[in-house]
């Protein structure tokens, strides 16, 4: 008996429907998620899926930035990857799209800034670790960020697997010695101005950072742990911390 399926009746039949809903290769949308309407109602962007080809050799086929008018149900791809572009939002006043690529490294997410009207994107100032996710402040100046080091555990909802780590150059007879508190396991919070084109760490060293969104324009409230294990979080309110302050 042989593992290889490929030319049983019914691998083609599963393959012929599932070329009808994709349609690999043809430049068509086949799947939308992390949808965001504009803050007037008339447009919104999403994470469109869009097949090359049927096999891929990841868990989840790579997605692009789409924008839909959502009065006619026009609809155009903005960004072109490589790799995944994801998590689309408008800025409140609806002039800018921010979203996360890995397009500089796979797994590597970043955070990336797009004109609608001109279909320019560009990327925003590394962060030490991948962003997860993100949120605009309610008056649009500056950008919450979601920072996992690389390595830390991914939660259930995600897959609860492990990020890969940054390569490091060390002999392969190298031990690797892990505690459970590197460096690389904890999550911070990170904010990214836009007037500066600048980014800062925002939460204490001291803090594992589970979830966070603004309280306001100058505070953020955040789920924490005093390490990046899942042992009693705990619910915190931070007061507007320095990397906060308006920029002169």
């Amino acid at each position: 008996m042989t593992n290889d399926i490929r030319e049983s009746a019914l691998y083609r039949e599963s393959e012929t429907l599932y070329a009808a809903l994709r349609q690999p290769g043809t430049g068509q949308i086949s799947d939308g998620a992390e949808v965001h309407a504009s803050a007037d109602g008339k447009q919104a962007v999403f994470a469109g899926t869009l097949m090359e080809k049927l096999e891929t050799t990841t868990a989840m086929p790579p997605t692009r930035i789409c924008w839909v008018d959502l009065d006619c149900g026009e609809t155009r791809v903005l960004t072109f990857g490589p790799n995944t572009d994801r998590l689309p939002k408008y800025s409140p006043d609806g002039q800018q799209i921010a979203f996360l690529s890995d397009r500089a490294k796979e797994g590597d997410f970043q955070l990336y800034l797009l004109d609608p009207e001109a279909g320019a994107a560009r990327v925003t100032p590394a962060v030490e670790g991948w962003v997860e996710y993100f949120h605009w402040s309610p008056d649009g100046k500056r950008i919450l960020l979601a920072v996992a080091g690389h390595g830390a555990d991914i939660a259930g909802g995600q897959g609860a697997v492990t990020s890969t780590q940054v390569e490091q150059k060390l002999p392969s007879w190298m031990p690797a010695v892990e505690t459970g508190d590197e460096g690389y396991r904890w999550r911070r919070a990170w904010v990214y101005e836009l007037a500066t084109k600048s980014v800062r760490l925002a939460s204490p060293v001291s803090a594992n950072i589970w979830e966070a969104v603004w309280c306001g324009n100058d505070a953020i409230a955040a789920v924490v742990s005093p390490g990046p294990g899942e042992a009693k979080p705990l619910e915190y309110l931070s007061r507007p911390p320095p990397a906060l302050e308006s920029p002169s």
